[in-house]
């Protein structure tokens, strides 16, 4: 992956946004989140995964297509249980913004396959104590 794309994802700032709750989280890669942690807590989670299938290979996609792409990976996390939070992408060009899923406890494993399925080139891995990272779907995001 080109090092200009790997520095726009560690910039990005990824929203969660959790029903309940008067903010939404602003994560970002490398940090810790202690509000985050304990509210996965609450969930009685102990990871959480944002994923989207927005603008597959960070090729611009219209609207409608992101949007019937994300529709068909939320449908399929949820045919098999996984609870799902809205969340966004937020880039640091406010142009780029995507819609995107957070998945409580999905593994890590399935994580990387269905980031490769929709054509991602990484996810935000947020593991409760410790830092958010970025997964890429390839190999180890450097």
């Amino acid at each position: 992956m080109r090092a200009g794309l790997r520095r726009a994802y560690r910039a990005t700032t990824y929203a969660v946004l959790a029903s309940g709750v008067a903010q939404p989280f602003l994560l970002r890669a490398g940090k810790h989140h202690a509000g985050f942690d304990a509210w996965l807590k609450q969930q009685g989670a102990r990871q959480a995964v944002l994923i989207t299938a927005w603008n597959p290979a960070s090729r611009q996609q219209t609207s409608k297509r992101n949007k019937a792409a994300n529709a068909a990976l939320a449908a399929w996390l949820g045919q098999r249980g996984y609870h799902l939070i809205d969340a966004e992408n937020r880039a640091a060009d406010p142009a780029w913004c995507e819609e995107s899923l957070a998945v409580l406890d999905l593994p890590r494993s399935l994580t990387r396959a269905l980031a490769r399925r929709w054509r991602q080139n990484a996810v935000l891995f947020c593991r409760r104590g410790r830092r958010t990272t970025l997964l890429g779907t390839r190999r180890k995001f450097r």
